[in-house]
């Protein structure tokens, strides 16, 4: 941003939806530059304009025709412009020497795209020249948009859109701002990757700045909207699509907050009314609900957030999921609609739309993080059977998944929400049963050893097969990226770590990494964070090979990864404390993981740890020196279901 536009922000006005400027403020009194040399009253008589100025005149306000500038601009701080024409120029977007019609430069300046954005109000006109000037058919993102992402996350009703859209007349004379904002977020979502070879590029796409500038001043300077929140989740979307996840949890956080302002309920469940029909502006307010509950647990998706608190309140059992559900009717070979009010704790064997199984994994997701406080407080370490009950409904929603669906991509979000679930349950157990104070557990006779290694192979394979259904599920590679949720990267990505750290434990385990990163590499055109994803697991490789003794880097979910010490004199893997500490056998002079930080109880707690023989066959590739270093990755996830007398398929 240049210092002309930090300068401007620094003193910004009120807009004209402010309720009050206090009068002999700093805004009352700050002129136009075009009434920088106004008289008083004493030194000249007033004049007046032949007509109204610009501003008064797009807003519908009444103008005093003042010189140098009317009062209501010399009010609200802005220029004040006589010599103007009812229909302004075209607006284009600078991309340095590129024409508006082509493909983001991302070499380009960003702050130079529009002059106009250094003002506070922006016109509906204004915002739909951001698409006209790059020649984008609105409409075709729109339809994409509904299609695609709304089928999972329904940020927007549809018939609620349909009816603004008709009266805001947007292509002839549009006149609202907000919907017209609404309009860009949901193109934002459609753009493909510019620059597949850059983690950032995105980010840096003068549509996404420009929008979340024009969002952040609306929710600042006019009453709180649902529109608002909309464009929040829409550009928190994007955000995390495009690998900026802190970003993300800051906007979405900015949106849940204006939903709390209006109050947003998921509604309550009445078994008398379970057929009633839906009013479609109160459905879309269950809705965000709804949405804003999702995204809650999607942008703690990583280590930068998953510490951060959750921002919405759990549902209650007698809440009310979404009333409409979107399911496909083979006789017809279409979707329909169904109007059908479920609380939350209908079993996951009913039949429900997309929206709602993304709904029902986080609730699940939202119990497995209050499962890991309360185990996190508890001096006895967890059991596996602590959470057998939650383990055995995400499966079930998995299976349901599986059996009942009748399309891959409408389903990526929940099958990455219910891994996020696994993660947490097995990692958290996998530390205190190998915690330094607690008894050696062989992981081949335990039986709760068993399990957790048994459901690590479980979501592995569960995520292989989710990649590889996606991309046999459409005709063209197009169709899948354009089917993809922007959560399913960094799932895969956790389970390119599974099949690199665990490689002696699966079969063709290098074979496996090939495909799910060649699956990583083909959505890099689609969403931003492939590439930020892939070049985290290249540092971590090269870092391996370069005999680093520890990387610290997140896992999924925001997970941390320990790592195992071999004393080859005690034949144990000692756990990262130990190796610190010189328990158990040789003592080392540093440390082999993470930093300064990593010392403190609350840190330790969630470091991954193992003791394993080190004849045990899983160990059968490990190094030849001394001692060796072998990160320890958390999880990931399954689509196929089987069952075995351990819960779990056997490994």
């Amino acid at each position: 941003m240049s210092s002309r536009q930090l300068q401007r922000l620094a003193v910004t006005p009120p807009s004209e939806d402010s309720d009050n400027v206090v009068p002999g403020s700093r805004y009352t009194n700050r002129q136009s530059p075009s009434s920088s040399n106004h008289q008083s009253p004493a030194e000249a008589a007033p004049q007046r304009a032949h007509r109204a100025c610009e501003k008064c005149t797009r807003t519908k306000k009444k103008c005093d025709k003042g010189l140098p500038a009317c009062s209501r601009c010399t009010r609200l701080a802005t220029n004040c412009c006589y010599d103007f024409v009812v229909n302004p120029p075209s607006l284009t977007i600078v991309d340095h020497g590129v024409a508006a019609q082509q493909p983001y430069n991302a070499a380009g300046d960003p702050g130079s795209a529009f002059e106009w954005l250094n003002q506070v109000d922006f016109t509906a006109s204004q915002i739909m020249q951001l698409l006209t000037s790059r020649g984008v058919d609105w409409k075709a993102s729109v339809t994409m948009y509904f299609g695609t992402i709304n089928t999972w996350l329904a940020v927007i009703h549809p018939e609620v859109w349909e009816r603004r859209v008709a009266a805001a007349q947007l292509e002839t004379n549009p006149d609202d701002v907000d919907l017209a904002l609404m309009v860009l977020c949901i193109h934002l979502l459609t753009i493909w990757n510019c620059d597949e070879f850059s983690p950032t590029a995105m980010l840096e796409h003068p549509l996404y700045q420009s929008a979340k500038r024009i969002w952040i001043l609306r929710k600042a300077f006019s009453k709180a909207k649902i529109e608002h929140i909309q464009a929040g989740v829409l550009i928190s979307l994007y955000e995390l699509g495009h690998g900026n996840i802190s970003r993300c949890y800051q906007t979405f956080g900015e949106a849940a907050a204006i939903g709390k302002v209006l109050y947003l309920k998921p509604g309550k469940y009445v078994k008398e009314e379970e057929d009633l029909p839906a009013d479609p502006e109160e459905e879309q307010k269950r809705a965000l609900w709804w949405v804003l509950v999702i995204m809650d647990k999607i942008s703690h998706e990583q280590s930068a957030t998953l510490w951060t608190p959750l921002q919405m309140d759990m549902p209650a059992e007698d809440d009310l999921l979404p009333t409409e559900h979107h399911l496909w009717d083979t006789e017809q070979n279409k979707t329909v609609k169904m109007v059908k009010r479920y609380p939350v704790t209908i079993p996951a064997s009913v039949r429900v739309g997309a929206f709602q199984r993304s709904c029902q994994a986080a609730i699940l997701l939202g119990y497995a993080c209050h499962w890991e406080v309360a185990s996190a407080e508890q001096e006895e370490p967890p059991s596996v059977y602590s959470f057998v009950q939650l383990e055995t409904a995400t499966r079930n929603l998995c299976e349901a998944l599986i059996t009942r669906s009748e399309t891959w991509g409408e389903n990526l979000n929940t099958y990455a929400l219910c891994a996020s679930l696994f993660c947490l349950l097995f990692y958290s157990f996998m530390y205190s049963a190998n915690h330094p104070d607690a008894p050696a557990r062989d992981p081949e006779t335990d039986m709760e050893m068993k399990k957790a290694v048994a459901g690590i192979n479980f979501t592995i394979g569960l995520v292989i097969d989710g990649s590889r259904g996606i991309f046999n599920a459409y005709t063209n590679q197009d169709e899948v990226l354009e089917h993809c949720a922007p959560v399913w990267p960094y799932a895969q990505y956790h389970t390119m770590q599974l099949l690199f750290h665990y490689e002696a434990l699966l079969e063709d385990g290098q074979g496996q990494l090939a495909e799910v990163r060649q699956s990583v590499e083909n959505t890099a055109k689609r969403w931003g964070c492939c590439r930020w994803l892939l070049e985290e697991f290249d540092r971590v490789q090269a870092a391996r090979s370069g005999g680093a003794t520890m990387c610290r880097n997140p896992m999924f979910i925001g997970l941390q990864r320990s790592a195992l010490a071999f004393d080859h004199g005690h034949k144990t893997a000692l756990t990262p404390l130990q190796a610190y500490t010189g328990e158990e056998g040789n003592v080392w002079s540093k440390r082999l993981i993470g930093d300064e930080a990593d010392k403190d109880e609350a840190s330790r707690r969630r470091l991954l740890t193992w003791q394993l023989p080190l004849d045990d066959p899983c160990w059968s590739q490990a190094s030849s020196h001394d001692w060796s270093v072998v990160d320890t990755p958390s999880f990931t996830k399954r689509l196929s279901v089987g069952y075995t007398d351990t819960g779990y398929d056997e490994p």
